[in-house]
């Protein structure tokens, strides 16, 4: 499904300073994007554009159109695109309803309408596909912050949403957890052929594997395009903006006058650009 913002701005109540203001972009189908910024540049405001909650439940002045496969966001309940679009927050504890996990996942189901026997279907699938079917019948306040992040994305994952919403999935997880978390995500899309956002900080982990980055400052656009081409913007560079580390070091090169053409993602990437793979 796409998604596509057209001149979308939104000010929340009693604030005085526009979130975001006059974002215009589009995101095919199937494709994976970062959305990177500094602290308060309209990261998570995007998120909740995106899912319906801004403007639906958040007050606020809202401006613009955001369409989720055509659909306007301010004409369809949040419900609706629920079925569409899942959304995943930064602290698992605040997506977590239910008691046990079997029943975490079986709850936004319920709630669809879904006859029993497709539930009891789709908990077994998503299980299955995630591989944490040695949590069914574990208690939540029994997990730790990485299994509890994984039962979240289940419950979302159950109800086969088309566009997959990630505000920050790492925030609460180890660096181990966080690397399986996000190749997880990545094999998610590719088998589903999801549409995947992910608001992240730990870039290092998330640039190699998305198609765009979309660049946010003071809630404006800054840069939106491929990571390579993104990352070797010195505006993007000095913005505030989370950058990885190989990228950091592409600047730092050139600087000193090094002649290096295109920044790196990965470390095999970078003996590539310098000639050092052999």
């Amino acid at each position: 499904m796409s998604i596509v913002f057209k001149d979308a701005s939104f000010r929340y109540a009693n604030s005085k300073k526009w979130a975001v203001k006059a974002l215009s972009f589009r995101i095919e189908p199937g494709e994976k994007i970062l959305i990177s910024g500094p602290s308060g540049s309209g990261k998570s405001t995007i998120c909740r554009m995106i899912n319906g909650l801004i403007p639906h439940f958040y007050e606020g002045e809202f401006e613009g159109v955001v369409e989720i496969s055509g659909l306007d966001t301010r004409n369809v309940r949040v419900a609706r695109l629920s079925r569409d679009v899942g959304l995943v927050f930064q602290n698992p504890e605040n997506q977590l309803v239910a008691l046990s996990v079997e029943r975490e996942i079986s709850f936004g189901l319920e709630n669809l309408g879904i006859k029993r026997e497709e539930i009891l279907r789709r908990i077994d699938w998503v299980m299955r596909l995630l591989n944490i079917e040695r949590l069914r019948e574990r208690l939540i306040h029994e997990l730790s912050g990485g299994e509890k992040q994984l039962v979240v994305l289940a419950a979302i994952m159950a109800m086969k949403p088309k566009i997959l919403v990630l505000d920050e999935p790492t925030a609460e997880l180890d660096p181990v957890n966080s690397i399986r978390l996000i190749n997880m995500i990545d094999e998610l899309s590719f088998k589903l052929g999801l549409t995947v956002v992910i608001v992240e900080q730990r870039v290092d982990l998330i640039a190699p594997i998305v198609n765009r980055v979309l660049v946010l400052e003071e809630g404006e656009i800054i840069a939106y395009d491929s990571p390579w081409k993104v990352y070797s913007m010195d505006k993007v560079y000095n913005s505030g903006s989370a950058i990885p580390k190989l990228v950091e070091l592409y600047h730092e090169l050139r600087r000193v006058g090094v002649d290096i053409d295109r920044p790196a993602l990965t470390v095999e990437e970078f003996l590539e650009v310098l000639g050092l793979n052999d």
